[in-house]
C-alpha cells in the first residue's frame, strides 16, 4: 500500500507526515502519536528515528520509511 501497488484507486494523503518529515524525531514522533497513540520505547524510536535519517533527505521518502516502520513494528501488532 505506501508503494504504490494498488494504482490510482487507493491514495495516502503524505502531507501531514511531509510536512514533519525536515526533522526525523518530530516525523517518527507524529508517527508514533497517530498510529500507536505515543506509546513506543525510547529504542525503538531511536531505531526508527536513525533508519529515517539513513534514509536521505527527500521528505516523501523519509515519510514512508517512518511509517512503515511503525506500522510493522511489533509494538503496533498489540492489541490494547
Amino acid at each position: 500500500l505506501l508503494r504504490g501497488d494498488y494504482g490510482t484507486k487507493v491514495t495516502i494523503d503524505y502531507s501531514p507526515f511531509t510536512t514533519r518529515a525536515t526533522t526525523a524525531a518530530t516525523l517518527v514522533d507524529y508517527c508514533a502519536e497517530v498510529f500507536l497513540g505515543g506509546r513506543i520505547s525510547a529504542e525503538h524510536r531511536n531505531a526508527i528515528v536513525n533508519a529515517v535519517n539513513a534514509s536521505g533527505t527527500d521528505a516523501f521518502e523519509r515519510s514512508r520509511t517512518a511509517i512503515y516502520l511503525i506500522l510493522t513494528s511489533a509494538q503496533a501488532q498489540v492489541d490494547r
